[in-house]
């Protein structure tokens, strides 16, 4: 059985076009950049996870209380307007439109967020801090 000309050209055509999936997926799916850039942080002292940045694993109480405050910057996300034009501005000295939008927000929220907030785990200092100390860049 021969092959006419054009089941050729759509065999060579899928097979093209399924070799340049395979080459973007395994592109697109590839590591190997970010193993390069983690072994550039590692010789010059930088941490790369959370366990060298010596950050504490979340206990249980910790995770509830980020999960009570995701929770609370949720129901705040649904108090405010989806039209940012029409949404208030922070300004000095704050405008009626900004004074009415906050007086709007039930004091009871104001307690649960500060109570969340206090209630958040501390991390051992500030990363910014540590890396900046050792850093050899010229800023």
């Amino acid at each position: 059985m021969r092959l006419k000309m054009w089941h050729g050209w759509l065999i060579g055509s899928i097979t093209v076009v399924t070799a340049i999936i395979l080459l973007g997926m395994s592109w697109f799916y590839s590591t190997a950049d970010i193993r390069r850039v983690q072994a550039y942080a590692k010789a010059a002292g930088i941490s790369t996870t959370w366990v060298e940045a010596a950050f504490p694993v979340p206990t249980a109480a910790d995770q509830a209380a980020m999960g009570e405050l995701a929770r609370l910057a949720h129901q705040q996300s649904s108090l405010r307007t989806t039209d940012v034009r029409a949404a208030p501005r922070q300004i000095d000295p704050a405008n009626a439109a900004l004074r009415d939008h906050e007086a709007a927000i039930p004091a009871t929220y104001w307690h649960e967020l500060d109570a969340a907030i206090d209630s958040l785990p501390e991390v051992p200092g500030c990363l910014y801090e540590r890396v900046m100390q050792r850093s050899t860049f010229e800023f």
